[in-house]
């Protein structure tokens, strides 16, 4: 992350779902939680805030309260630029 701002997170699964589901995306100690309905594979997370550095951020899909996989992607870009 090149700068303390606020960022919009873009999360998307590789398969629509038949039920909602959760993804669960983490940045070291921090983790925000984005709903998918049920047969969409895509939404954001608005204003966000991450400091400068290096960070490891990944994302998981929660069914029913379980891990059930993966995300496709995840893609930052910050509110600033």
């Amino acid at each position: 992350v090149k700068e303390d701002t606020d960022y919009t997170l873009e999360v998307s699964i590789r398969r629509t779902m038949e039920e909602n589901c959760i993804i669960r995306v983490e940045c070291d100690n921090l983790s925000w939680d984005v709903p998918i309905r049920r047969n969409t594979r895509s939404n954001n997370i608005s204003s966000i805030s991450i400091p400068s550095g290096a960070h490891k951020i990944t994302g998981k899909v929660i069914l029913d309260g379980e891990h059930i996989g993966g995300v496709h992607y995840i893609k930052l870009s910050g509110l600033n630029y």
